[in-house]
């Protein structure tokens, strides 16, 4: 995503929600406290989702090797 696209998505998020989440100035932006929390929590979330789909990678991997053993254990 583009710059001023990523820039204009913020604004768009702040406005739609009535919090700044970035002091702007023209050495660059800073996060806002509102801003760190938001941040803190989208963190969690990613991590989660993280978790989640490592879990379920796990457990796909676990079936498939057990279709696949009990498919040779039957051949024998």
């Amino acid at each position: 995503m583009a710059q001023p696209a990523l820039s204009q998505q913020i604004a768009h998020l702040e406005a739609e929600l009535g919090v700044r989440f970035l002091d702007r100035h023209s050495r660059g932006v800073n996060l806002t406290e509102s801003g760190k929390l938001f941040l803190s929590h989208a963190y969690f979330l990613f991590l989660s989702y993280a978790y989640f789909f490592v879990s379920v990678l796990r457990l796909l991997l676990c079936v498939c090797l057990t279709l696949i053993c009990n498919k040779k254990y039957h051949k024998m």
